[in-house]
């Protein structure tokens, strides 16, 4: 249960979660399964679009669509998000910050593991036609939310690395 507390709790407080996450010292192993766990949800959610969408053809069938679409959500989503992660922390070196690497990468895969919630609701609600307007203003309001959540637990992980040195 401690699980989803903590993801209820970084809606809430980021910066709190994050360093308790940091105090536990996760091994690499562990933010592997962040990650690939927001990546996993985020796939499974988008199913129901991709086959809505889908236009089938004869060279290309919907299990190959599927396929595809879980070989980039799966794989290469993943790398995109280390990549990321490296270069939060790399930006924040070159403005003072003291962080590890590891920090900036549990920063990250943790804010992303937690909207997923959100992502449910975006997905849900983006099928429906009739409230497009309302879905552009609940996806910039979820982008900066999330932005917002991952700048405060950057700085959580910068601030307790600095008090430790």
């Amino acid at each position: 249960m401690a699980f989803w507390r903590d993801i209820a709790q970084t809606y809430v407080a980021p910066g709190t979660v994050i360093r308790r996450l940091l105090a536990r010292n996760p091994a690499e192993r562990v933010l592997l399964i962040y990650v690939m766990g927001a990546c996993l949800m985020s796939f499974l959610v988008r199913l129901p679009r991709l086959a809505h969408i889908y236009q089938p053809t004869a060279e290309a069938p919907l299990e190959a669509y599927f396929a595809a679409s879980m070989v980039a959500g799966l794989i290469f989503a993943p790398l995109f998000f280390y990549a990321i992660a490296a270069v939060s922390q790399l930006i924040a070196r070159m403005f003072g910050g003291q962080g590890t690497w590891k920090g900036s990468r549990l920063a990250l895969f943790w804010c992303l593991l937690a909207a997923q919630p959100v992502n449910v609701y975006l997905e849900i609600f983006s099928n429906y036609n009739d409230l497009q307007n309302i879905n552009r203003i609940s996806s910039l309001m979820a982008a900066v939310w999330f932005l917002t959540i991952w700048g405060l637990a950057m700085r959580a992980t910068l601030c307790t690395i600095q008090k430790t040195a």
